[in-house]
Formats: C-alpha cells, sequence, structure tokens
C-alpha cells in the first residue's frame, strides 16, 4: 500500500468542496491493513469570530459528517474504510468509496485544519483514531 500526499498543503476558500484524492494518493492491495482512517484536527486557536457550528466536514455518499469536541479546544472529525478485495478499494457503507470521499472547508476567518490519512489492521484501533486523532500519542 502507498499513501501519499499530493498537496502538501492547501489555501481554500471559505465553504470550498475539496476531492480527498486531491489530497492524499491511496494505492491499495489485497495484503494492505484492512482499515484506511481520515482524520481531521481543528484547533480553536487563532480564528476570528469562532462559530463551532462553521467548521468544515466530511461527506461522501448522501452523509455528512461535522467536527466534534475532543478535548478543550481541540475538535476533530474522522470516518473509517474499510478494504474490499472485490473492488480493490476502501469503503465506507455510510460514506462511499474514499476516492469519492470531500472536504468542505469551514467559514470561520483563519481556520486552520489538518488533515491525515493512515492505516490499521485492527478495527478497534482504527475507531480509536477516527474519533479523537490525539489516541495516536498513546
Amino acid at each position: 500500500m502507498s499513501i501519499t500526499t499530493a498537496i502538501g498543503s492547501v489555501v481554500a476558500t471559505p465553504d470550498e468542496q475539496i476531492d480527498l484524492s486531491s489530497l492524499f494518493s491511496v494505492t491499495p492491495a489485497a495484503n494492505d491493513p484492512t482499515y484506511l482512517i481520515v482524520s481531521g484536527l481543528d484547533r480553536d486557536e487563532y480564528t476570528a469570530g469562532y462559530n463551532t457550528s462553521d467548521m468544515g466536514s466530511l461527506s461522501g455518499g448522501d452523509a455528512s459528517q461535522t467536527f466534534i469536541n475532543v478535548e478543550s479546544d481541540a475538535w476533530s472529525v474522522g470516518l473509517v474504510f474499510t478494504y474490499q478485495t472485490s473492488t480493490d478499494q476502501y469503503y465506507n457503507s455510510t460514506y462511499g468509496y474514499f476516492n469519492q470521499l470531500k472536504y468542505t472547508t469551514s467559514t470561520n476567518t483563519n481556520d486552520n485544519v489538518i488533515l491525515s490519512a493512515y492505516t490499521a489492521s485492527n478495527y478497534n484501533v482504527a475507531m480509536a483514531y477516527a474519533t479523537n486523532p490525539y489516541s495516536l500519542e498513546q
């Protein structure tokens, strides 16, 4: 498996939709880890007129997931995709295929979000990482 960043960073306009496949190139293979995690971290540090309802979101299919508070001024969004041998792709039953996932940017002024993509072989670990990016520190 290979996960590479297609772009180092993006300066996006408010409420812009970005294909995650334009940020991360994921090349799966049958012997790869079962789970692909997409995680976002937003620290409410330097934004002007910050409103949590104006944070970004991940979306795919007909579903959308917004950021939730995980600790003090830290907000997170995350999804887990499972490798499908029949399609040779990572899939989530609610959000569809990873390569169809979109990130809609925040409308908060000076907001800064970090998006990551990584793998795990254990479902419980994958869910923990997707739910709270601070779990990677443990």
